[in-house]
């Protein structure tokens, strides 16, 4: 109980929005696989103590900034990029558009751990989208989402996620390329599964 009543206290969530924040401006001049707790603790004017108190290490920290990112995603686009098919959208685009988060997609020391995050994030909704638009079975649905959300961010980090007239094409590409690509797959096994 003292936990939770700790959590909502205005000064804790301060101390955490600022040692989140030390820890995003950190990211824009090194790879977090080279930030230390040290380092964070002087951005954020703070003690080691005190981050202690909040967090076990960085990587709670960064796990906490990632959720905020993807409950935030929808709301970090700017008008320009409103397509008729934003919410298809792969959640590294999403996120991404906003640049307090574009750190982490640039830094090749967490690449694999945010792909997969991003990833796990889609499969409650996407999933059955592609089940009911392919006829696939759970697990084959999740994996061509896979496919789709790896994809997507390996596309997107060889353009240095740049939103430019490259990157609009190369999205509309790809769009096309999966709604045609569902719609067969839909077509052609008609529901049915191999085994």
């Amino acid at each position: 109980m003292a936990e939770k009543a700790r959590k909502t206290d205005r000064r804790t969530l301060y101390t955490q929005r600022a040692i989140k924040d030390a820890l995003l401006d950190i990211l824009h001049e090194k790879r977090f696989d080279k930030v230390t707790v040290s380092d964070v603790c002087r951005r954020a004017e703070i003690t080691r103590a005190t981050f202690y108190l909040h967090y076990k290490n960085l990587a709670e920290v960064l796990d906490e900034i990632l959720e905020e990112a993807m409950a935030d995603d929808d709301s970090a686009l700017s008008g320009q990029e409103a397509y008729l098919w934003l919410e298809h959208l792969p959640t590294c685009q999403r996120v991404s558009s906003n640049p307090k988060y574009l750190p982490f997609f640039k830094d090749p020391s967490i690449t694999n751990y945010l792909v997969e995050r991003l990833f796990q994030n889609e499969v409650p909704l996407r999933v059955p989208e592609v089940m009911q638009q392919t006829g696939l079975d759970e697990l084959r649905a999740c994996l061509l989402l896979r496919f789709a959300v790896y994809g997507s961010f390996a596309v997107n980090a060889e353009l240095g996620w740049k939103k430019d007239a490259l990157w609009r094409s190369m999205q509309d590409v790809l769009t096309i390329y999966t709604t045609a690509g569902m719609r067969a797959v839909g077509e052609q096994l008609g529901g049915v599964q191999a085994s």
